[in-house]
């Protein structure tokens, strides 16, 4: 990765690749706690991944656990605008109390 000041022009496919991908793996998660009830599953390998990745792209730590964040938000925009697709395909209930309090429960602010 380019240093603080050096051109990042050349590097914009794995930044994105590393955005997609972390999305990826948050949405796992994500979905979990937006559509069933309890508990998401751990996922230790999926949050182990998303670590190694964000951290070829950020200066640090904190930054890296921003970036996985900034994830976790776009994952959860977007799935639920096909909520329904999910609810009609397993006949889910809606989460008592609605969305946002889901997402604080599993820790994702936006």
């Amino acid at each position: 990765m380019p240093g603080p000041g050096e051109s990042r022009d050349g590097i914009c496919d794995i930044v994105l690749h590393c955005h997609t991908r972390i999305v990826e793996l948050c949405a796992g998660s994500v979905g979990e706690a937006l559509f069933l009830p309890g508990s998401p599953w751990d996922a230790a390998d999926d949050r182990a991944q998303e670590i190694a990745l964000a951290s070829l792209v950020a200066s640090s730590p904190e930054a890296a656990e921003a970036f996985i964040a900034f994830c976790a938000v776009e994952a959860a925009a977007l799935l639920r605008p096909r909520e329904h697709i999910v609810r009609k395909r397993y006949e889910l209930p809606r989460p008592p109390g609605g969305y946002d309090r889901v997402l604080k429960r599993v820790g994702i602010q936006y």
